[in-house]
């Protein structure tokens, strides 16, 4: 990840995140560099709608934090995408406080159970591609961490160092946790009776791609 600096050479991310401390407008090419990315794992995790709105906080929270950036990573990706995933956990936190509210005032009315689903971004994505829908059904059936493994490896393509990172484990934690996360993947794909040799290289970027479409 490099753009040309003031004198014609290569920038990283951590060379522009360090200008960026006295330079405040270096910031705007990390967003311009990754805010794609970012952004389809938001719509993976929540949905396009809320993903808009954590979009902005996640490069809101990264900019109030450049000055702490570790520069030994060049690549500001995971650290961006560990911050989105902290944004997530405050999100679901709160809509879950929001649910139990409404279920103790409202304990009978059928709108709580709405509101519960409404918290999975998967299993309410009405914008999944067809092709997907046994996936989608699988993958909303997952636990968040298993889920959000996959989306890091199979839909952004991350290695287990950078899902480390960006999740703040450990590399063996990371290889268990994927690990885990696809057996239970093919098991639910098969229960469905729409297992096809799930392959996470042919389909390296289904899992997030087709969630952003």
């Amino acid at each position: 990840m490099s753009d040309t600096g003031v004198t014609g050479t290569p920038s990283t991310d951590a060379a522009l995140i360090g200008r960026s401390v006295d330079d405040p407008q270096s910031f705007s090419i990390i967003v311009e560099r990754h805010a794609t990315s970012v952004f389809r794992y938001l719509v993976s995790r929540v949905g396009r709608s809320v993903a808009e709105d954590l979009l902005a906080d996640v490069f809101e929270t990264a900019f109030g934090a450049r000055s702490r950036y570790d520069s030994r990573y060049e690549n500001a990706l995971p650290w961006l995408l560990g911050i989105a995933t902290n944004e997530i956990r405050h999100y679901r936190r709160s809509e879950m406080r929001h649910a139990s509210m409404l279920r103790r005032i409202t304990p009978h009315s059928p709108r709580s159970n709405r509101t519960i689903e409404a918290i999975d971004p998967v299993a309410t994505d009405a914008e999944l591609h067809e092709e997907m829908e046994s996936v989608r059904r699988a993958l909303a059936a997952l636990n968040d961490r298993s889920r959000e493994v996959l989306v890091l490896c199979a839909g952004l393509g991350l290695s287990y160092e950078e899902i480390a990172h960006t999740l703040g484990i450990r590399i063996g934690t990371v290889r268990s946790r994927l690990s885990r996360a696809r057996q239970k993947l093919r098991e639910l794909l098969e229960a469905d009776g729409q297992y096809r040799a799930y392959d996470d290289s042919s389909r390296r970027d289904s899992v997030a791609e087709e969630h952003t479409k």
